[in-house]
């Protein structure tokens, strides 16, 4: 698909210029949080857009002339598109887009119903660019949502195992498996980017290049393990004693994980795991961790437990069970954030620590949201206008519908200030205000990310996620 700038915005947009009052030099417009599955918010992969699609010369001669035939078709030969706009920028900003956008620090972790990014237009003549634009920023949304579902799974996780196990394990109690199971590169690269900012297993190799390649870092932050799929063990036919030697003669040290529900998940771990290869288990330097993949996980982890304990032993952390450290279980199948916790917490129920067991999740975990998971939402709440007069000034307006006070927007000129922890959404005194790009207090938490083509503002993988988790 083409990477076009004019095109990637709703078709009602393309013409809302001609719409606005035509006193009107430019919108403030802001993206909030209104509610939703979590109490904070965050904002994570607006660097990635901003590198991948606003910076620099996005507008070209070919660009303009391509949409301007294109909409001439989808509006039904109707004039809706002005090229002339489009050509101004080209030709008066080089192709570069008029806009100042600002934003919390990437990662910050802030209560809902606080503003957490604005735009405003740089030249009057654009003054339309800001929602324009809003299509394209929203999509922010995804990765926010994804990075703190992260970041309060792994706080719910570590809960468990500091009463029952090693809170050390954190990083790889959640593995993402979940590449497939979304729904393009892009959307693979920026879910299983954001999950890495809470934990450290991963097989969808997207999300670590986006972070090295957006994220200025080069630190590898996913890891894996050597692993089996289901078309191995068939390829022994259902010789799946031939099936584990070869595993273990191919590795022999470190983790290794086995898928063994190709069959009967019972008698492979305890016939073939607890029998056959026990002591080459045993005596491997390294850990064995076999993977059921289908039924009934709340029943079926449990029996595992008990057969793998009974076969290799058990000792006690903090008081509960945990197996031979040369044995490990890892659950993925009908994994997602709610079903992982019920898993750790029905385990610890029964007196079984959390180390046992490793989780994954694959569509369950970065396709299980939408925009309203956290009711993002993208307004304009501030409008300069030019008077008959000739006088400029700023006034604020929001959308306050009778159906549903919860679409009650913000107005004005809107910035976030911190105390001690405490966020407050306020709004600047519009009164003598008349510049074009209002000058913002010095106590805004919003930093300038962004303007005139020019990103201000670059933050590392590692600054992302000390903010998602410092407090």
């Amino acid at each position: 698909m083409r990477k076009n700038i004019i095109m990637q915005t709703d078709s009602y947009k393309v013409g809302h210029d001609r719409f606005y009052n035509p006193k009107l030099r430019n919108i403030f417009a802001y993206f909030e949080s209104r509610g939703g599955d979590y109490k904070n918010s965050t904002i994570f992969g607006l660097q990635y857009y901003l590198k991948e699609y606003l910076q620099g010369r996005v507008v070209t001669k070919e660009k303009i002339d391509y949409a301007e035939k294109f909409f001439k078709e989808h509006f039904m030969g109707v004039d809706y598109f002005r090229r002339e706009k489009w050509d101004y920028i080209l030709n008066y900003h080089q192709g570069r887009l008029p806009v100042k956008i600002s934003a919390v620090p990437e990662g910050a972790v802030v209560p809902i119903h606080n503003i957490m990014m604005s735009i405003t237009a740089t030249d009057e003549r654009c003054f339309w660019l800001p929602n324009y634009l809003e299509t394209m920023l929203s999509k922010v949304w995804y990765p926010s949502t994804i990075a703190i579902q992260g970041r309060k799974l792994r706080r719910k996780i570590l809960e468990i195992l500091e009463r029952n196990g090693t809170p050390e394990l954190i990083d790889s109690r959640v593995h993402d498996f979940a590449y497939r199971g979304v729904t393009s590169e892009e959307q693979s690269g920026l879910g299983s980017a954001s999950h890495l900012l809470s934990f450290g297993g991963t097989d969808s190799l997207p999300g670590i290049m986006m972070l090295q390649d957006y994220y200025n870092t080069t630190t590898m932050m996913g890891v894996s393990v050597p692993a089996t799929e289901h078309s191995i063990p068939c390829s022994f036919g259902e010789d799946e004693e031939a099936y584990i030697a070869n595993a273990l003669r191919e590795f022999p040290d470190g983790f290794i994980a086995t898928v063994g529900d190709t069959w009967n998940i019972y008698k492979y771990c305890s016939e073939k795991l607890g029998g056959t290869f026990r002591d080459a288990i045993i005596h491997r330097e390294g850990c064995l961790i076999a993977r059921p993949d289908s039924g009934d996980y709340e029943g079926i982890i449990p029996k595992l437990l008990r057969i793998l304990g009974d076969k290799f032993g058990t000792s006690k952390i903090k008081g509960y069970n945990v197996l031979d450290p040369h044995i490990r279980l890892i659950q993925g199948d009908g994994m997602n954030p709610r079903s992982i916790v019920k898993l750790y917490e029905m385990l610890d129920a029964y007196g079984w620590s959390a180390d046992n067991l490793a989780t994954g999740s694959g569509g369950g975990l970065l396709q299980n949201v939408h925009r309203d998971t956290q009711k993002w939402a993208f307004k304009g709440a501030g409008f300069y206008v030019k008077e008959d007069d000739g006088r400029y000034h700023w006034f604020g307006q929001k959308k306050d519908p009778i159906t549903d006070p919860g679409k009650t927007s913000k107005e004005g000129i809107l910035y976030l200030v911190e105390n001690d922890g405490v966020y407050e959404t306020r709004n600047l005194d519009l009164d003598g205000v008349t510049h074009l790009v209002p000058k913002m207090p010095c106590e805004d938490v919003l930093i300038p990310v962004f303007r005139d083509g020019e990103i201000l503002q670059e933050y590392t993988y590692e600054e992302v996620k000390a903010n998602l988790h410092a407090m």
